[in-house]
């Protein structure tokens, strides 16, 4: 259930994104994500991606070291893309991104699982593999300290009824 929904503030060049100190409104979003579950809905360039880096830099110094922080992307290109952004925000923290690609499909055993996730603290991947992994019972809800969609507005559509 999502408690909060931002509206967009004017666009930023998307090669600001990776070098810009964040703006009021940016780290106003931060804080609420800290309270509660929120959505933040912004035009292509605002900054989204760059909260979703701060909340995630956040919740690496708070949570236990064997958290997983999910990233979830509703397309291969869009997991490469984050993937990207997040190593270089995030250096010095071990960022593994997993689709069909990896034939995460035919990871029939837990072993298989806990060998690519070892010593990992940031997974992107498509929703499918997630959900994949939580339905067989190869990763598990307690395992999860963060869950970052990317493209929310996707679901926008089906929540604007409900807030």
């Amino acid at each position: 259930m999502m408690d909060k929904v931002f509206n967009s503030p004017p666009a930023m060049a998307p090669e600001q994104l990776l070098t810009y100190r964040p703006r009021g409104y940016q780290l106003e979003m931060l804080d609420a994500s800290m309270k509660q579950n929120i959505i933040v809905a912004m035009d292509t360039g605002s900054g989204k991606t760059h909260i979703a880096v701060l909340r995630i830099k956040a919740e690496l110094e708070t949570c236990a070291s064997h958290k997983l922080i999910w990233f979830l992307a509703p397309t291969v290109a869009l997991c490469f893309q984050q993937h990207g952004v997040l190593k270089h925000h995030i250096p010095n923290v071990q960022i593994r991104m997993l689709t069909g690609l990896d034939n995460v499909d035919r990871w029939t055993g837990q072993s298989a699982w806990d060998m690519a996730l070892q010593d990992i603290r940031i997974i992107v991947s498509t929703h499918a593999v997630l959900s994949d992994a939580l339905n067989h019972g190869f990763v598990r809800m307690s395992q999860l300290a963060l869950i970052v969609f990317d493209e929310g507005m996707l679901a926008q559509s089906y929540t604007v009824g409900l807030i």
